[in-house]
């Protein structure tokens, strides 16, 4: 059975990586082979992007990366109704090693369409719909958020 790609973004850290989310729930994250060949291999999967949530299709897909010495964490984030969902991902040798659902916050835009994340601003959200908005995470949020962050010495 085939599904179809409902969005995708692309980041960069120590390799290249293209996240493909579908219609059925699922994101499917690609580590390029050799940066600039074009050549892509599935690292894995992300079962369920929106855990207890009615919408299924992955359609605002964002993610952001924290390069590591073996490997790269990413932080994929997606928007389903009135909740943005942030699960890490830790890539090693070019294989999912951990995937964990961090977090669904809750902003206040009705009707939301889309948002991005902000480099400055990492615990903050431009989310757009009939309007514009700001979503800040609360302070538990933000904890919970740094307990999956790499620190290297």
């Amino acid at each position: 059975m085939e599904v179809a790609i409902s969005s995708m973004t692309r980041v960069e850290g120590r390799s290249c990586y293209l996240v493909l989310g579908y219609k059925d729930g699922r994101v499917q994250i690609f580590e390029e082979r050799g940066k600039g060949t074009g050549k892509l291999d599935s690292v894995g999967w992300i079962d369920e992007c929106h855990p207890n949530s009615d919408v299924r299709p992955v359609t605002v897909l964002r993610a952001r990366v924290d390069p590591l010495s073996a490997g790269d964490r990413l932080f994929v984030l997606s928007l389903a109704g009135p909740h943005i969902y942030i699960h890490s991902v830790l890539i090693e040798a070019g294989k999912i090693v951990e995937a964990t659902f961090v977090l669904a916050t809750e902003h206040e835009m009705a009707n939301a369409r889309s948002f991005e994340t902000l480099d400055s601003r990492p615990y903050e959200f431009a989310v757009y719909g009939k309007g514009f908005a700001m979503h800040k995470l609360a302070e538990i949020e933000r904890k919970r958020l740094e307990k999956y962050r790499d620190f290297e010495f």
